[in-house]
């Protein structure tokens, strides 16, 4: 499958419903959760970038996946990664892959997509900053892969639940 096959079916999967990955099992709503949330991110990002980046290429290796880099806004300085977008880069060797994780999470100028082709399809989307997060789509329609998420999830210390 060529990448902009691949972008376009990852494209038409719902965003309606599906999974976050994130420190917390339930979603806080009290009137302090900004300071908490500012504490684990000037704390321990690095940390969270480590344990994405990890559940990424383990879920990689469970099933065959395209990953690609979204566009960067027109402001954000230029990087190695700029020329990547909208490009296949499962290719790559693991440990540049884990430094795009890490990246996108860290200095949050753009995102990172792991599309994973095989019906039904499932998008991770790994979005950096202000709009951070780790969301699954497509998921819920597949048991196994939900059961694979969930045990590297709860591996490395996290939370999958429904959003």
């Amino acid at each position: 499958m060529d990448i902009n096959e691949a972008l376009k079916l990852a494209d038409s999967i719902s965003t309606d419903e599906g999974y976050v990955i994130d420190l917390f099992p339930e979603p806080i709503h009290h009137d302090r959760f900004s300071e908490l949330e500012d504490y684990f991110l000037e704390t321990f990002l690095q940390e969270f970038a480590d344990k994405i980046s990890r559940i990424v290429i383990k879920m990689i290796h469970y099933y065959d996946a395209i990953i690609y880099i979204t566009e960067f806004p027109e402001d954000a300085p230029r990087t190695e990664y700029h020329t990547m977008t909208y490009q296949d880069l499962r290719s790559l060797p693991l440990q540049q892959i884990v430094n795009i994780v890490q990246f996108v999470v860290t200095q949050g100028r753009t995102s990172v997509g792991v599309f994973f082709p095989e019906t039904p399809f499932v998008k991770i989307e790994i979005r950096g900053g202000d709009e951070f997060s780790v969301s699954v789509y497509g998921i819920q329609h597949n048991q196994k892969k939900i059961r694979i998420l969930r045990a590297l999830v709860e591996q490395e210390g996290l939370f999958l639940r429904p959003f």
